[in-house]
């Protein structure tokens, strides 16, 4: 449901979705299923050099069956979720190995000078007037060009991995009384990379959310039935960055933060 439903819904204002969950039967069934793609399977995207990484297997299980016979019945199911991937970052140009060193004399605008306004002669910084914070980021975080036009065209790994469990436990007090119990469980974590430089900071987020019911239904008479209804969520979200260097660690006068990392990284655009 996306809009005008009932205020029973409690507070979501972008959509619900309604869900029903099977209930066990007086007799056992179950199932199993794989899902699978590979990237043996896949093209190449046109803007990368390689083909991008993906292996893909959901698979899981149901099963239902009664405990009293024609009284309690139970449900469960597992899904598990494994994805590997790899996505194509925007292209970056970065600094070539003479750029490296300081040799800028192919630029048709070389850098200035910052102490006098005037270019550096024939284009090339001396290496006595490097920073050795900048340096050292260059070394660890930079990468060459891998095109032949000098653009770097990263693949970047986003693996996800996700587990879902359901139980459902339904019991006939009588043939006007019923209740049913349900628990379902969703884990899920992804690795992501934000910028067009791998490993500068990337970013694994979780998620868990949890969900308790409880559904009592009588019925009073032909014209009268009660349904009551008791649930409780919990949402257990987590960001985090998986490096701990900071500026300081590279020898800059910076002042720790709380949580180790690096300022969020710019995108890599050389100028002409």
């Amino acid at each position: 449901m996306t809009n005008t439903f009932s205020a029973e819904y409690g507070r979501y204002g972008g959509g619900v979705f309604v869900a029903v969950t099977r209930a066990g039967t007086n007799e056992f069934h179950g199932s199993l299923w794989e899902y699978l793609r590979n990237t043996a399977f896949n093209a190449r995207n046109f803007f990368s050099a390689t083909k991008p990484d993906l292996k893909q297997n959901q698979f899981g299980f149901t099963l239902g069956g009664p405990v009293i016979h024609k009284r309690t019945f139970f449900f469960g199911s597992y899904q598990g979720t494994r994805v590997r991937q790899s996505q194509v970052l925007s292209s970056a140009t970065p600094p070539t190995t003479a750029e490296r060193a300081g040799n800028f004399s192919t630029l048709t605008k070389p850098p200035n000078d910052p102490t006098t306004s005037a270019p550096f002669p024939g284009g090339i910084i001396p290496s006595s007037r490097f920073d050795p914070t900048a340096v050292a980021l260059l070394q660890k975080y930079i990468p060459l060009p891998n095109t032949g036009n000098g653009a770097f065209v990263p693949l970047s790994p986003q693996p996800s991995t996700g587990n879902q469990f359901l139980w459902r436990l339904d019991h006939s007090f009588s043939s006007s009384n019923s209740l049913n119990i349900r628990y379902f469980r969703d884990d899920g974590d992804t690795t992501s990379q934000s910028g067009n430089i791998l490993d500068w900071s990337p970013n694994p987020q979780g998620l868990k959310v949890s969900n308790y019911t409880l559904h009592d239904t009588h019925t009073f008479s032909g014209s009268l039935l009660n349904e009551f209804r008791i649930g409780v969520n919990r949402n257990h979200s987590q960001v985090s960055s998986s490096g701990s260097d900071q500026l300081s660690t590279y020898g800059a006068i910076f002042p720790r933060v709380v949580t180790p990392q690096l300022p969020i990284q710019p995108r890599i655009i050389k100028g002409t």
